[in-house]
Formats: structure tokens, C-alpha cells, sequence
């Protein structure tokens, strides 16, 4: 009679450990899901810091290329402003 209790008994346990076991394997698997999730996450996230870094690099090129142009365009009129009296004798270079 005793055997057939720890009989049962083991079974139960057996049955139990079965599911326990299943139920972790599942968690493990949704676990590495939403690892997948965030590492796709992060990777979304520094690919978009890094486009914001380099359009703020491209436009902090830009004017200070713009910056230079308008520079030299200024230089460049105060010269031809200095040249002024000479032209009527250089009139092939205006």
C-alpha cells in the first residue's frame, strides 16, 4: 500500500517537474525574443544617433564653407573696389 503512495507521488512529481521544465524552456524563449527586441532596439537607436551626428557634422561643414566663400567674395570686392581707378586702363580686364 506505501508503495503505491510513493508510486503516485513520484509520478505527480515527475509530471510536475515535466511542466516546470517546459515552462522555463518557454520563458527562455521569450526571454531571448525580447533580447532580440532590444538589441534590434539599441542598434535603430545608435544608427540614428550617428545619422544626427553626421547631418550635424555635414551642416556645420556647409557654413563653415559658406562662411569662407562669403569671405573671400568680400576680399575679392574689396580688391576689385581698390582697382576701381585704374580701370579705364585695364578696360580688357573688367
Amino acid at each position: 500500500m506505501m508503495d503505491g503512495f510513493f508510486q503516485g507521488n513520484q509520478n505527480n512529481m515527475s509530471k510536475m517537474l515535466g511542466c516546470a521544465l517546459e515552462g522555463m524552456e518557454a520563458k527562455l524563449q521569450c526571454q531571448d525574443e525580447i533580447d532580440k527586441i532590444n538589441l534590434d532596439l539599441v542598434k535603430k537607436h545608435d544608427q540614428h544617433e550617428q545619422e544626427e551626428h553626421d547631418e550635424r557634422f555635414a551642416e556645420a561643414h556647409r557654413k563653415e564653407a559658406q562662411e569662407k566663400q562669403d569671405a573671400h567674395v568680400k576680399k575679392w570686392a574689396q580688391v576689385m573696389e581698390m582697382l576701381e581707378p585704374y580701370k579705364p586702363f585695364c578696360s580688357a580686364a573688367w
